[in-house]
């Protein structure tokens, strides 16, 4: 009799305990968290506990990005500059170089040239080969003007 009453126990603890893990797993933490949610909504004590850490996070982001650009910026002008300073087979560099320098700028920025260069190169049609007989394109031809 002694050995079923602590059977009995044993086993009875061990349903209280299992319907608790139960319970606990599946329903009450999830009521915790919305009734705390809830709280932090209601408060605005979370937000104003995370301001700082968010702004800082966010100024490091930013001077991250910051860095990262003016690197690739620098990275590219020097790429430009030396495509440029190099004599290479690339004359659509020099030609829109020259037509800076032409205009007044002593030493014109290296993008600036690599753009002018890419906006002459679209004026030109590619089929600009001229047939034999046949004039080559000036001016308003050249150009697309009506």
């Amino acid at each position: 009799m002694d050995v079923v009453s602590i059977l009995s126990i044993v086993l009875l603890v061990f349903i209280e305990i299992s319907v608790l893990v139960y319970l606990y797993r599946n329903y009450i933490t999830s009521w915790n968290a919305d009734k705390w949610e809830q709280k932090a909504r209601k408060e605005g004590w979370l937000s104003d506990m995370l301001e700082e850490p968010i702004l800082e996070v966010a100024t490091m982001v930013s001077a991250t990005v910051i860095e990262r650009l003016k690197h690739e910026y620098m990275q590219g002008q020097g790429t430009l500059t030396r495509i440029s300073k190099s004599g290479g087979p690339d004359y659509g560099l020099e030609v829109a170089d020259g037509i800076l320098k032409s205009m007044g700028w002593k030493n014109p920025n290296a993008l600036l040239v690599a753009k002018l260069a890419q906006v002459l190169g679209g004026l030109i049609p590619t089929d600009s080969e001229p047939e034999k007989g046949e004039a080559l394109p000036l001016g308003k031809d050249l150009f697309g003007v009506q």
